[in-house]
């Protein structure tokens, strides 16, 4: 049996991780995917980045050696298995000690891709070079173990488990490791007024500043959570993944927000989070600052915050066209003109409990199992509609297409619920996800955009445009709350609808 077939356009009603106003166990980042992944943690391997990195001698951004440093970084996640990997370098000039450097700094970038095609982004970083201000040079000696070669373990840390376990993200993630820190963020600073300037999309910047000194015991172990303003949904998401995934007690903070690498970002608008140990080390900028003064098992534990974070907001790293063994589909809505066809290699079972399955007029769904396809009640096609459901006997399935962008979310029983979104190849939606502003683009400039509604997930109409003529139409969701919306688009030729995500 093979299958050909078509998707104009699906609407599916879920609510993810930019909706505040429900709990987090309703994302597509389940609690079990998130604790796999946290639990690969490892504080030996934590340990061993850190003590490479104190083995330098020293980390002074003014050091001969910096650019030593910045490539053995750069080597580090290229030994991973990471190819998007370069050195983003800016010069610095100042007079430090009495005597002028001119130096060139760099940034190392380390890229994964997330299989959306959004150009959304998120950072997780941390600054690699060190600074001693007493009993000592700098340029000779700064060894900054917890200051902060804990930080860069960290992200070294969480890349290492991304590449090894394959995780796909559904966003882009860039791993960063800042220069020049602790001379004045100059390395953030320069990524963070760079990318404001070509109109990077940051959703988040996750910074790790000192995250390896405790010296209590584990019952007492805590983390400073530092706020920043502008960003309460992602310091409430913190506190659930400090809460449900490590063994660390929250404190929030605004005491170092403004002293370290999280703060340009904050300050070019970008939404930011920053995690320092709560017990701070007495070994600050110091020669004493060593690994044998850290504690890799509380590092380990600071680690699982960005991760978890990371996972909760990407989805569970899954192939987003890979054919599950059991398949959930609920909460969704085959369109008008529209066709979906849906896979498993054993059963499938649709709606059920409270959900719904609607396939409207003139929409048609397909249903291709090994086994069985369950039918459950809100299960609903109406007059003009089509559903189609058959048992393969060769294995064959839908043919999976660029313009799908499905989420299988492994539940504890090892299948899945199906989640789909469909970014119609007629069309763009961009940003997306979005602070505010979206721009509608048609594809074909031959055709023209006629009518468009934004409704909420309630079916509600938050938004109609003026009936226009043209191949782009921009919408302004300034005044919406966080989430997930659909927005229905008629042109000339066609009716199509996809997802927005407002964060």
């Amino acid at each position: 049996m093979k299958i050909y077939f078509r998707i104009y356009s699906v609407i599916f009603l879920l609510i993810i991780v930019f909706n505040v106003s429900k709990t987090y166990s309703q994302t597509f980042a389940t609690d079990s995917v998130i604790a796999y992944y946290t639990t690969k943690v490892n504080p030996d391997s934590i340990q061993s980045y850190m003590q490479s990195l104190e083995n330098f001698g020293t980390r002074f951004c003014l050091a001969p050696n910096r650019r030593i440093i910045a490539e053995w970084i750069m080597e580090k996640f290229q030994s991973m298995g990471y190819e998007d990997v370069f050195l983003d370098s800016f010069a610095y000039n100042r007079t430090y000690a009495n005597v002028y450097y001119q130096t060139w700094q760099y940034n190392v970038i380390c890229r994964l891709n997330g299989y959306s095609g959004s150009d959304s982004v998120f950072i997780l970083g941390a600054h690699y070079d060190d600074i001693i201000s007493s009993q000592g040079n700098p340029i000779l000696g700064a060894p900054g173990a917890d200051d902060n070669a804990s930080g860069v373990a960290a992200t070294l840390e969480i890349a290492r488990i991304m590449k090894q376990y394959n995780y796909e993200p559904a966003y882009n993630i860039e791993f960063i490791a800042f220069a020049a820190e602790e001379l004045g963020l100059n390395g953030s600073r320069d990524y963070a007024q760079k990318s404001k300037n070509f109109g990077k999309n940051i959703i988040c910047m996750i910074n790790n500043d000192m995250v390896s000194y405790c010296t209590l015991p584990e019952d007492q172990w805590k983390v400073s959570l530092q706020k920043y303003s502008n960003s309460n949904w992602f310091t409430a998401l913190a506190n659930n993944i400090i809460g449900n995934f490590t063994i660390l007690t929250a404190v929030e903070s605004t005491q170092y927000i403004a002293l370290s690498d999280s703060y340009p970002f904050y300050q070019q608008g970008y939404k930011a989070v920053f995690f320092i140990e709560h017990q701070f080390t007495p070994y600050y900028h110091t020669l004493n600052d060593s690994v044998s003064s850290t504690n890799k098992y509380y590092a380990a534990e600071m680690t699982k915050i960005s991760l978890g974070m990371l996972i909760y907001l990407n989805g569970n790293g899954e192939s987003p066209f890979a054919v599950p063994e059991i398949l959930y589909v609920s909460d969704t809505i085959v369109s008008s003109a529209s066709e979906a066809c849906f896979n498993a290699t054993l059963s499938i079972h649709v709606a059920g409990g409270n959900s719904v399955f609607l396939v409207e007029e003139a929409g048609f769904a397909q249903f291709i199992a090994g086994e069985k396809v369950v039918l459950l009640p809100g299960t609903t096609v109406v007059n003009g509609g089509g559903l189609y459901v058959s048992i393969t006997t060769d294995s064959t399935f839908c043919t999976p297409i660029e313009s799908i962008l499905s989420m299988l979310v492994t539940k504890s029983d090892n299948s899945v619920d199906y989640e789909l979104f469909v970014q119609s190849k007629k069309f763009r939606i961009f940003p997306n996800p979005t602070k505010g502003k979206v721009l509608i683009e048609l594809a074909d400039p031959a055709h023209t955009i006629v009518h468009v509604e934004v409704y909420n997930l309630e079916g509600v109409c938050l938004k109609k445009s003026d009936t226009t003529y043209g191949a782009t139409l921009n919408i302004n969701l300034y005044d919406v709350s966080s989430g997930i919306y659909i927005v229905k688009i008629l042109t000339d030729s066609n009716i199509a609808s996809g997802k927005i995500i407002k964060y």
